[in-house]
């Protein structure tokens, strides 16, 4: 009897591994291979020019996602924003206004926004370290595109963005930056 009860335990058991594990439930963040077109790597650099994070962009059919990490912050709110040009060395001023293809105005709860460039703050924990995912919609990585993010900057504001201010949310000076590869 005890053989009986084995075999079809064995067989449940092989059924649960050939099948994938399919049961498992997958996170929220993945992305199937199929879906992605291109990806890019931005190091974040603060204003002496230290790595302080990185930023991974990744091209799917609608858009790009943006995964951020980042220590060596001021705890708090930040805003955090695509910028239209690359910047030159640390002078982050260099990278020129929110970049926004469409003629948009800025912020997620002005009624005329907002700006392609447009995130959420960036949320810094007591201990400076940020881990953020952002979904730019409608953006890619390709180039002559004119939607594309190649060769703009990501850049971190001092202070919150307040979602509405045009043309950069009040969300004070830059503090850090990456430039987007082409």
């Amino acid at each position: 009897m005890s053989l009986i009860i084995r075999v079809p335990m064995i067989g449940i058991f092989l059924i649960f591994i050939l099948t994938g594990c399919s049961s498992i439930k997958q996170e929220e963040e993945s992305i199937p291979v199929s879906e992605i077109v291109s990806a890019r790597t931005v190091n974040i650099v603060n204003g002496k020019g230290e790595k302080i994070g990185k930023a991974v962009l990744t091209e799917e059919k609608s858009g790009v996602r943006l995964h951020m990490q980042v220590s060596g912050l001021k705890p708090g709110s930040h805003g955090f924003h695509i910028h239209e040009k690359e910047f030159m060395g640390t002078d982050f001023q260099t990278a020129g206004s929110h970049f926004n293809p469409t003629g948009k105005e800025h912020g997620h709860l002005n009624p005329k926004g907002s700006h392609m460039g447009d995130m959420k703050n960036l949320m810094v924990k007591a201990n400076g370290e940020a881990k953020q995912t952002e979904f730019l919609k409608g953006a890619t990585l390709s180039k002559g595109d004119a939607q594309s993010l190649l060769g703009r900057s990501i850049i971190i504001h001092e202070g919150t963005d307040d979602y509405s201010t045009d043309p950069t949310g009040n969300s004070g000076d830059r503090i850090a930056g990456g430039v987007i590869p082409k």
